[in-house]
């Protein structure tokens, strides 16, 4: 290409990476902007009630009905959004929609107090739905964490020790004088404090959660975290409203509530089925967040005995709950090592036999032929005809491709093992190297459709070109004669997305995961005897190489559709 035409080239990406990026960027702020919006409507609303604009009378009517009917609607969007995630994704959003309802539930039911019985609703029934909305919102933060390598055990152990130092903390600061001040019986006191107390417990997990992901993976709790927060400034004020005796039913702090479970409904209607489990962020801060807190706690509380020369017993009890949990959780993290320790010498294990297994199979094959084509060519040379002796000689080049594709794959598996293979970016038409691969691996009994619009990329051409092979290999090699394959790639949200899709059995729900970790195969293909489980692992891990990822699903034909999204610009963030 001359030098007009890579300036061109390179003018025609940056306009694309420009646009996309621009595209991303709005994404990304669109919560934010959401969660603004909510507030300045909070602000405004306290404004005009507080001068009048709105009359009580207007304020109430609008409270007794939005507050208890919008968490409801936050929670059917809620199990809306579990229809289309699966596992603890999916456990995460009916925990947070169950959350909602019992919420809603018991807003509805203090509205019947008050409006139909005439009662003071506080305490009541209505308490229990509004503080078991707690227990279960918190499960569901926990939910949408990444518990792959971590234990649920853990987590919650991990959770209440940051909770619980939290929750000290906001005691000895606040809460203690608070409870002190309040008046009525000893159940509305602890009610009042009830409120706060679980709200701040939930912030934190939000908090705790929200600091072990990372990039992309914190999307999901912005608007949650949000109407979280929203909901313990609500209930915060309305606990110190009612200590103080001055709440009445429309108060401006019932925005708190209503914006808060608007924004859980927001997070819920804009979920999307390719939302992933969280990532885990920075070990450090993973490890020491709940013992800096932990520290913190045990300060405040003796710099508070010293200051008030007695023991509190709510104060040593804590304390000793938590040292407690400090050492329950020690034993499980060397339990937990153990095991780790145990399970991956079992994975190395298992991952020597299916490597000795597959790749013995996948040598034998190519070898055995070339070794009897080799013994008939010098045995029977020149007793063999010119078109025996061209196939022959096809067939030969064609097993030591393959003999070179499978050793080239094992020395790429491990030099990205070995963390020595880097991306070399430069402009490339991914559709336009598509079309040669495919021209170069497609056969009679499987033709290849290729999309042929222009899409450039700033990847690395030649990993991305075993991408396309691989994914293009694995078709062929796994389907019927005459299935239908199709391959293309277009530019998406932070980068390129190459597409494979095939009308072939597809691939099982169970394996969908697996079958991209090296020498590991769906089981249909362990059943049929082909591959070695080293085409997809590398896909995976050059589709990493570039910031990005691999994954399966279903495809429009009852196939399967393979999709890998490059980041075609270093740094470039990626729409998971």
């Amino acid at each position: 290409m001359n030098g007009f035409g890579r300036i061109t080239d390179a003018w025609r990406l940056n306009l694309c990476i420009g646009e996309e990026g621009t595209r991303a960027l709005r994404g990304i702020s669109k919560d934010t902007a959401t969660v603004a919006g909510v507030a300045v409507a909070g602000v405004a609303y306290a404004v005009a009630v507080d001068n009048g604009a709105i009359s009580h009378q207007a304020a109430e009517l609008l409270s007794d009905w939005t507050v208890w009917i919008m968490p409801l609607v936050a929670g059917a969007l809620c199990l809306f959004a579990a229809s289309r995630h699966k596992r603890r994704m999916r456990l995460g959003w009916i925990l947070l929609g169950a959350s909602a309802v019992a919420w809603g539930i018991g807003d509805a039911t203090w509205t019947f107090y008050e409006k139909v019985l005439h009662i003071e609703p506080f305490p009541s029934l209505a308490d229990i739905g509004f503080l078991g909305a707690v227990p279960l919102a918190a499960a569901a933060i926990l939910c949408f964490a990444d518990e792959h390598r971590r234990s649920a055990v853990r987590t919650l152990l991990d959770a209440a020790l940051i909770g619980g130092s939290v929750l000290l903390i906001a005691w000895v600061l606040v809460l203690k004088s608070l409870f002190a001040e309040s008046s009525g019986h000893l159940l509305e006191q602890v009610l009042s404090l009830a409120y706060p107390s679980s709200d701040i417990v939930i912030a934190t997990i939000v908090v705790f959660v929200w600091a072990r992901a990372r990039g992309a993976s914190r999307s999901p709790l912005i608007l949650i975290g949000a109407g979280l927060l929203a909901l313990a400034i609500g209930d915060a004020g309305y606990a110190l409203l009612v200590a103080r005796d001055t709440y009445f039913s429309g108060h401006p702090i019932d925005m708190g509530w209503l914006g808060g479970y608007a924004l859980v409904g927001l997070a819920a209607l804009r979920a999307r089925k390719a939302n992933q489990p969280l990532t885990e962020g920075t070990a450090g801060l993973r490890v020491l967040l709940p013992y800096v807190l932990l520290i913190a706690a045990v300060a405040v509380t003796v710099v508070a005995v010293i200051n008030s020369g007695s023991l509190p017993p709510f104060e040593i009890w804590g304390l000793m709950i938590l040292v407690l949990v400090v050492v329950v959780r020690q034993f499980v993290m060397v339990s937990e090592q153990q095991g780790l320790t145990i399970e991956r010498m079992r994975a190395i294990d298992e991952m020597k036999n299916n490597f000795l297994r597959a790749v013995s199979h996948e040598l034998r094959t190519p070898l055995t032929f070339i070794e009897g084509a080799a013994a008939m060519i010098v045995e029977q040379g020149d007793d063999l005809s010119d078109d025996v002796r061209k196939d022959l000689m096809e067939r030969l080049l064609k097993n030591s491709k393959r003999l070179d594709h499978l050793l080239v794959g094992l020395l790429d598996l491990g030099r990205i093992t070995q963390g020595i293979l880097e991306p070399d970016r430069a402009v490339t038409d991914l559709s336009e190297l598509i079309e040669r691969v495919a021209s170069e691996v497609q056969d009679e009994t499987h033709p290849i459709e290729v999309g042929r619009s222009t899409t450039l990329a700033n990847v690395d051409q030649i990993q991305a070109e075993r991408i396309i092979e691989n994914l293009l290999l694995n078709a062929i090699r796994h389907t019927p004669d005459g299935t239908y394959i199709s391959a293309e790639a277009r530019r998406t949200s932070g980068g390129v997305l190459i597409s494979v899709e095939d009308g072939g059995p597809g691939v099982p729900e169970e394996d969908r995961e697996s079958i991209f970790q090296p020498f590991v195969q769906a089981r249909l293909a362990v059943e049929a005897g082909r591959g070695t489980g080293i085409g997809l692992a590398l896909v995976a891990r050059f589709a990493e190489l570039h910031g990005g990822r691999a994954w399966v699903e279903d495809g429009a034909r009852g196939g399967a559709k393979f999709q890998v999204l490059l980041a075609d610009h270093a740094g470039d963030p990626l729409a998971a």
